[in-house]
């Protein structure tokens, strides 16, 4: 005990500087110190960073949305406006209720706000993935920004669609896979139940899961290990899908739609192998993204088999019967290639790289810039949302011609529309009740001064809608909008 108190003082004094290090200008322990308290204010502030990483990239996808009609997007927002619930993506619909419950928010708002957050989560959590491979602040920064500003993923967050919020879930199981911790198949698991919750297109990455948690247990009890968790998952998934859709009210035949919408949207929206998309979209839809699949061939290592699983099996879903007009493309290859810049520069703590990390944050921004100017430029509908804006008012009704029309009339401007191309194309037997339930929602409207607008001159091969609009005319005036400026 004596001896353990004696030697207290000279353990403090060890702990000081003496008086020739401060005089001879090295003052070691003072020096450690400091270095020691900016360390720590730093990890005190990394989260803040996070948060404000987060918050700033939800901000800027609000502010700066994609007005084009993409993906699954439009047919959601129209179940959530009649305030459905079930779908093949049976989590998207009851998350976006929530949201759609917020005071002053309509249907689409509220798709556009929930992929922002989504949006914003989804960069919070790539920051977070820094922190658990022990990379530096700036090797977070370097990695986060050709992510986040990867076209194909600014354009899932900047529009009112399910696709991010599968990438959010999808990434959070693929990081359950390939770092160690407690509970990895259950973290998994959760995370591939919210991805394919709100996109059925992981189910194609379901397969490669199960083997990356089989990998290393040993030959058959692995497998069956595997096989035993993969079904455990989908029979969550399928019951969570059908709890969705009873709460809905559904009847058998709602069934029977649902069966098929999942197998659509298993295959990418069914397009056809006619469709080509999905080979030359990948570059361009990832940008500088694309280049993480570096880093799982650096340093004579290579990406195990289950990870190629995991991004080449939704891509066959999509190039066998799959459609990019219906599907926002390789957003499931989001998690590996994080992983792969992560293990291009989470090992250089002193990243010092300034012409590159320039030439990263400049050719990031400038393929994102480039991917918006190219998707504002191919919108079919950009000129006729103009001639909206500029001819319509408050209380019109517009006779639209499209699907499109209708969805922009009503749930983008707020316009009473009504689809009658369907109806034209009925014969004349059974469109004689169309029309009468069509006039009998028009004209008290028409009656108290509200203007009926078609949506665009028709010409002369479009011979069943101007026989209906002629019977409509006959009892409600009808205005025509002008034609859009040609581009």
């Amino acid at each position: 005990m004596v001896g353990s108190r004696g030697d207290a003082p000279f353990a403090e004094q060890d702990e000081r500087d003496t008086a020739a290090e401060l005089v001879g200008g090295f003052p070691r322990h003072a020096t450690r110190d400091l270095v020691e308290a900016r360390e720590e204010r730093l990890r005190r502030r990394l989260p803040l960073a996070g948060l404000l990483l987060a918050s700033g990239t939800a901000l800027c996808a609000l502010g700066l949305p994609t007005e084009r009609l993409l993906g699954p997007g439009p047919d959601l927002i129209d179940a959530l406006a009649t305030g459905g619930w079930g779908s093949s993506r049976g989590l998207y619909l009851p998350l976006a209720q929530l949201v759609d419950a917020l005071p002053g928010v309509g249907a689409e708002r509220a798709g556009f706000l929930l992929s922002a957050l989504a949006l914003g989560a989804l960069a919070y959590q790539l920051w977070n993935l820094g922190r658990a491979l022990e990379a530096s602040p700036a090797a977070r920064w370097l990695c986060c920004l050709p992510l986040l500003t990867a076209p194909v993923v600014w354009t899932a967050g900047t529009y009112p669609g399910p696709e991010v919020l599968g990438s959010l879930g999808a990434i959070y199981a693929f990081t359950a896979l390939v770092t160690p911790g407690r509970h990895r198949g259950l973290r998994a698991g959760v995370g591939w139940c919210f991805a394919a919750g709100t996109a059925p297109l992981y189910l194609w990455c379901l397969p490669a899961a199960a083997w990356g948690l089989a990998r290393g247990r040993g030959g058959g009890r692995g497998l069956l290990a595997g096989i035993a968790w993969a079904a455990g998952w989908a029979l969550v998934w399928l019951s969570g899908t059908a709890a969705a859709q009873l709460i809905e009210g559904a009847d058998a035949r709602g069934w029977l739609e649902l069966g098929r919408a999942i197998l659509r949207d298993l295959l990418a929206g069914g397009g056809g192998p006619q469709d080509p998309s999905w080979l030359w979209v990948a570059f361009p839809a990832l940008g500088l993204a694309a280049l993480g699949a570096l880093g799982w061939f650096g340093r004579g290592e290579r990406a195990p088999g289950w990870v190629f699983a995991w991004c080449l099996l939704p891509a066959l879903g999509l190039g066998l019967a799959g459609s990019a007009h219906r599907e926002l493309p390789w957003l499931w290859v989001l998690g590996p290639l994080a992983f792969g810049w992560y293990r291009l520069f989470a090992t250089r703590p002193a990243w010092n790289g300034r012409v590159a990390t320039l030439a990263i944050a400049a050719l990031s921004i400038g393929s994102l810039l480039a991917a918006r100017g190219f998707v504002r430029a191919s919108d079919p509908e950009s000129g006729w949302r103009a001639v909206l804006e500029h001819d319509a008012h408050r209380g019109d009704i517009v006779l639209a011609t499209s699907r499109a029309h209708r969805y922009l009339a009503m749930r983008r401007y707020g316009l009473r529309a009504f689809e009658i191309h369907e109806t034209a194309r009925l014969s004349r037997g059974y469109r004689s009740d169309a029309l009468a339930e069509l006039l009998r929602r028009i004209e008290p409207a028409h009656a108290t001064g509200s203007r009926v607008l078609l949506d665009h001159p028709l010409g002369p091969e479009e011979h069943e809608l101007r026989e209906l609009v002629d019977e409509l005319e006959r009892r409600v005036r009808i205005d025509v909008l002008p034609a859009p400026a040609a581009r």
